[in-house]
């Protein structure tokens, strides 16, 4: 028989009435105040010897990261070094820059992405040398 009985919940309490926004306010400060009164403050020793650590520590990282980034650069600049490089891979800044005033200068028309006709290219391969 009792289990054919529905539970019944007990019923809630009647809702309580908010307080006006100012108690609430200093409720709030009252117990921010006591917190604060728990919290344990390091002693000016602690201080200095963890700001000593943190120092320490950001030091050794900047050299671990020196070394580890000087190291890459040598070991890129060393295979580099390696890779056999013709002459004509090589070209001037200076002279691309110079043939290309040049050019524009000439009246042409050229703005970034037009495409170079062969006539053109043999210009510039005979303007590098």
């Amino acid at each position: 028989m009792a289990d054919n009985q529905k539970k019944q919940t007990p019923a809630r309490p009647a809702a309580k009435a908010k307080k006006p926004i100012g108690e609430r306010i200093a409720k709030w400060f009252r117990e921010i105040k006591s917190e604060i009164k728990k919290i344990t403050w390091p002693s000016g020793k602690e201080v200095f010897n963890n700001t000593v650590v943190t120092l320490v520590l950001v030091v050794l990282l900047g050299a671990v990261i020196w070394v580890a980034d000087f190291g890459l650069n040598s070991m890129r600049d060393f295979l580099l070094s390696k890779v056999p490089v013709s002459d004509t891979d090589k070209f001037d800044v200076n002279e691309l820059n110079d043939f290309l005033a040049e050019y524009l200068a000439s009246g042409s028309d050229v703005s970034p992405g037009d495409a170079v006709s062969a006539g053109e290219v043999t210009a510039f391969d005979a303007a590098a040398e």
